[in-house]
């Protein structure tokens, strides 16, 4: 599969709702967003679908630390992650 690159920046209207994990100083919440993927995809049954990228927070490449998505109604995977604006790249695997 193809290594999907994004930039997460968050507009100015929203730095009031962003996403805060509990026990974060301020200045280190205001840095997180709370960001959404979701992808289309039927697989079989009792396969999975991980997302793993360049960072830590997607297992720095290492299918054993990628972030496992969950199936909702209609075949799609979603995941919820809370990352710093910035730019990843992503490669999903099932």
């Amino acid at each position: 599969m193809a290594i999907i690159s994004w930039s997460i920046t968050p507009p100015p209207e929203t730095h009031a709702a962003m996403a805060q994990g509990p026990g974060q100083p301020a200045a280190e919440q205001e840095r997180v967003v709370l960001v959404q993927l979701a992808l289309p995809y039927k697989v079989d049954f009792g396969e999975v679908i991980k997302v793993s990228g360049n960072t830590p927070e997607f297992g720095s490449w290492d299918i054993e630390h990628a972030v496992q998505m969950h199936w909702t109604p209609g075949n799609v995977w979603v995941a919820e992650l809370r990352l710093a604006p910035g730019t990843y790249e992503i490669k999903t695997w099932h």
